[in-house]
């Protein structure tokens, strides 16, 4: 994470639905980091995920628990609200 930009792989990860901040450089709403420096890891380790929330300035997330296990994630889209073009019951 670098000034509010989410970069994975090296690569810049759009995310419409974290709320930027435009008023100043210095109320970010995430602060920079690397994976590494959160985690001692330079990769997610195979069967792990490193999840961010949305709301950034107010989230517990890996950044303050860690790696979860994909083993660990259990649920079902009901419902899709965004993004808007794909709003409804799954298929």
């Amino acid at each position: 994470m670098i000034d509010d930009v989410l970069y994975i792989n090296g690569k810049v990860h759009e995310e419409p639905y974290v709320k930027s901040n435009n008023n100043s450089h210095i109320n970010k709403v995430t602060g920079d980091f690397t994976l590494q420096e959160l985690t001692g890891k330079k990769i997610v380790p195979e069967g792990y995920l490193f999840v961010l929330g949305d709301n950034r300035s107010n989230s517990d997330d890996s950044r303050i628990f860690g790696f979860i296990s994909e083993d660990s994630i259990i649920g079902e889209v009901q419902f899709q609200f965004y993004p808007l073009k794909e709003i409804g019951i799954p298929k």
